[in-house]
Order: C-alpha cells, then structure tokens, then sequence
C-alpha cells in the first residue's frame, strides 16, 4: 500500500515511515520558507513550495493537485511518481477536490460559478456539468463523478451528488446535509464524513473555534437509496476512504481531546469502529491505494 499525503510546513511526517512515498506540499506559495524533508524511510519528494493545495488524485503513473489563491494561483498540476518537473493539466477560477484514474482528470470549480470539469489539454477545463452553488469534494469511478455541493451556504442545504462521466443530467443521492467535507466510492456505495459543528471558548482571555464531537460517517447506494449512518460522536471527521470491505476516515480533534486525532476503520454497512492510529495533527489530506488498484 501507498499513502499519499500533504504535510503542512513544520509538521512531523516520521509516522509515515512505514508507507512507500510522500508527495510533500507547504502552506503558502513559491515564496513560503524553506521547510526540512521529514525523515521517512522510501519517501520520494514530489513537489514543494506550492501554493494552497485544495485536493490530491493519483493515478498508476502520476500525481495531480489542484491549487487556490485567489488571484495569484488557481491551476490543476501533474507530475510523473517517478519525479520530475511538474506541469500544469489544467485550469479554472477556483479548483478544489479533484479525482483521476488511467481513463480521465476531472476536478470541481467552486463558487461563484460552480462546476465539475474535465482536463482539457493544460487549458481550461471542459465542463461536464454546470449551474452548481460550491462543489468541493470530488470521487470517481469507471462510470460517474461524485462530489459534494454545498448549496446556498446555509445550514441544512448541502447534498451529495452523481453524474455519468458522460454527462446528462445530476442525481442527488442524499440532501439535507450539515457539513459534509470528504468522499469516496467503491464498487457499491459513496460514502462522507459530515464535519460537524463548532463552538467557541476562551482561552487566556482570547476566543478560539473548536469543532465538537457530533461528526460522523454515512454511506449510500450508487444511485441513490438508503442512507446508513457507520459512526457518530465524531472529533471533527475530514478524510475518508475505502477499500470495498472497510471504511476508513481521519479526526482531526477538538480542544476536549487536546486536538488528538484519529485514523479509524469500520465494516462497510455498519459495525464496531476501530482505531487505527492517534495523534496530534492528523488531517484529511491523504489518500491510501489498495495494492489492487489500478487508478
């Protein structure tokens, strides 16, 4: 298995010695500091000093992100898992998550005018369908696109949708949502973690947001029908992937946990939750690829 994953600027990466390859980005643009290369056994160093990275793709050649500063860097980029320069596949005005396999690129174009676009020759992107309020998680399989719309920005109005990668017209396969911040697909069900609420308190005299424990994890048919909640009471929830027998996801933590977060895993359809990994700084910046996948 490989794990690919974003590390903030003087953030520890030494929990990831056990995985084959790191693609390293830095918060900020190509003026941000120099950072240290984590000590990590067989990581390879893809890219650095990138501007605000929004998404990750691989596929079995190569490595896509999208990038957002408004008016200063808002492209799609490519490079090969072996190294090189990176190359820039694409652009739009504000690329957020983005999904590819060995057959297609496409990523979402947030507000004001959102959209989910296809790779169009490092150009701009091709439209495959338009008219959206703020798309912003984006999966993929042989057939549709997935992504998450957050609606008109009010509590309640965000949905999980689907569309052939042919085009036509969008299915929304759960709506009514709170939060929802991460997807992903396997061969049956789409699944999200809903990142729930925040609340402020006071720290030395000064306030802070902190996310309460009230995220969670969902799963739904492709192609719509019933909705399964696989956990709740969750720390802030920002990553989730799957493997087609597991559920995986990351929590970031709250000021009650000290901000220790977690990777855990939980049967497909529901069952008990298992922790697989703690600490502090955990994100939802990573993708693992089941050694069977070919995207």
């Amino acid at each position: 298995m490989s794990v690919w994953i974003r590390v903030r600027a003087g953030r520890s990466a030494t929990a990831l010695a056990p995985f084959a390859v790191l693609l390293l980005f830095v918060e900020g643009c190509s003026d941000a500091p120099s950072v240290t290369i984590p000590s990590c056994r067989d990581c390879i160093v893809l890219a650095s000093h990138q501007c605000a990275q929004n998404g990750i793709a691989v596929t079995s050649a190569n490595v896509y992100w999208t990038t957002y500063v408004s008016n200063l860097c808002e492209s799609v980029y490519g490079i090969a898992k072996t190294g090189g320069l990176p190359s820039t596949v694409g652009w739009s005005y504000n690329p957020q998550g983005i999904a590819a396999d060995n057959s297609g690129l496409y990523w979402a174009n947030g507000e004001p005018s959102g959209s989910i676009l296809m790779a169009g020759d490092g150009g701009p992107g091709r439209t495959l369908v338009s008219g959206l309020v703020e798309p912003t998680a984006l999966a993929i399989d042989a057939v549709n696109v997935y992504w998450i719309d957050h609606g008109n920005g009010g509590s309640r109005t965000t949905s999980v949708m689907q569309i052939s990668r042919t085009g036509g017209a969008p299915i929304a396969l759960a709506s009514n949502l709170l939060n929802p911040v991460a997807i992903a697909v396997d061969f049956e069900n789409v699944y999200w973690v809903d990142g729930g609420t925040y609340y402020q308190y006071q720290y030395n005299n000064f306030p802070y947001d902190t996310v309460r424990s009230d995220g969670a994890v969902y799963q739904v048919p492709i192609g719509g029908g019933t909705v399964i909640q696989l956990a709740s009471e969750q720390a802030g929830p920002i990553g989730v992937q799957t493997d087609g027998t597991s559920v995986f996801w990351s929590t970031m933590g709250n000021v009650d946990s000290n901000y220790v977060g977690q990777v855990q895993r939980a049967p497909v359809g529901g069952g008990m939750s298992t922790s697989l990994a703690s600490g502090r700084d955990i994100g939802g910046g990573w993708r693992s690829i089941p050694p069977t996948s070919t995207g």
